[in-house]
């Protein structure tokens, strides 16, 4: 709805004021490597907004924030954000768009403390290990810290992935296009390399 109305404008103001006004702040969540540097969105998000911001005749303004900082300026009106899930609390405040791209989300546990899963009560007792302010949907945020423990963490996999070592956590949730578990362990193993101490 929001860029159905933006394609309007040109039309309706002056070029230069066009293109100002056709200038839209795309909030993304900020992912950090271990070195503590922003990881860049993918190459095809990066070619998906592209293609938006053609289609739509719009220039983003792309600003990474920490999950929390994200959302409130989301409920401030600084801007849409990309790339978050539904849960019911988000749906009273904000508008979602169909769904653009989906991901599958892992439980990563280390091989010294594995254990079944088939149900979210099967978490009882664990620490779960999750990005700081990310949503799992209704029925993971109401258990969480009551049927288990969840360890917030900043948005980096790496450092996560070192505390699954030192099992200051027995499993940590990881979001990723991957469908084949196999694809999944090769993308984790090679995060993890830059610190060979702590193999998973």
């Amino acid at each position: 709805f929001l860029l159905c109305l933006i394609v309007l404008m040109p039309v309706l103001v002056s070029p230069v004021l066009a293109a100002q006004q056709n200038k839209i702040t795309l909030l993304i969540r900020e992912l950090r490597n271990d070195r503590d540097e922003l990881i860049p969105v993918k190459d095809d998000i990066r070619q998906l907004l592209l293609f938006f911001e053609r289609e739509a005749q719009v220039n983003f303004d792309v600003q990474y924030y920490p999950m929390a900082r994200l959302l409130n300026h989301v409920n401030n009106g600084d801007g849409i954000a990309f790339g978050l899930s539904k849960n019911s609390e988000r749906l009273e405040t904000m508008q979602f768009s169909e769904f653009i791209y989906a991901n599958y989300v892992w439980l990563v546990a280390s091989s010294m403390q594995a254990f079944e899963f088939n149900h979210i009560d099967d978490l009882k007792g664990k620490t779960v290990g999750i990005i700081r302010g990310v949503s799992y949907g209704d029925e993971f945020d109401r258990k969480k810290n009551v049927l288990f423990k969840v360890e917030e963490d900043t948005a980096s996999h790496v450092a996560r992935l070192k505390k699954l070592a030192m099992r200051r956590m027995d499993v940590m949730l990881f979001g990723a296009r991957e469908s084949d578990p196999r694809q999944v362990e090769t993308l984790l193993r090679r995060m993890q390399s830059v610190d060979k101490s702590h193999v998973l």
